[in-house]
């Protein structure tokens, strides 16, 4: 609980219009994002088309594998038509806090795990949630 009022302090608040690129794939995760309102796509692009493999609403997060693993973005992220509300977290920020509180690092450590556990069967499995396609590219926007 005290962990999660310190994380509140480091959250700001940034506003995306509609279909505005967050953050692209290989990039860099140098933060994650919680959706406050409006919903945010998780796009793969292809040769010939982008696929949104996720949505991510109210409540939900993005970018969140990567930040905490310090890879590369596994996917574009960008604005759904209607835009998105966020709060944004930098990773040197959270964990420069995490190691004020030992004993909630390794609950982090272990939820972590289990979401790369999720993004690593998907991956395995081939599945698509949203079989949406769109012409173009998000770098293009």
């Amino acid at each position: 609980e005290r962990l999660l009022d310190a994380v509140s302090v480091l959250l700001r608040e940034v506003t995306f219009s509609a279909e505005e690129t967050i953050f692209l794939a290989g990039a860099a995760a140098k933060e994650m994002f919680f959706v406050v309102s409006g919903s945010i796509e998780e796009v793969i692009t292809t040769e010939d088309a982008e696929i949104v493999e996720g949505v991510r609403r109210k409540g939900q997060s993005v970018g969140g594998v990567a930040f905490f693993f310090g890879l590369r973005q596994l996917f574009n992220a960008r604005a759904s038509k209607g835009g998105a509300l966020c709060l944004r977290l930098y990773r040197t920020h959270f964990f420069d806090l995490l190691k004020l509180y030992p004993n909630d690092e390794e609950v982090i450590a272990h939820n972590a795990m289990a979401s790369l556990e999720v993004v690593e069967s998907k991956s395995r499995s081939g599945s698509r949630r949203s079989g949406s396609k769109r012409g173009g590219s998000v770098t293009g926007r």
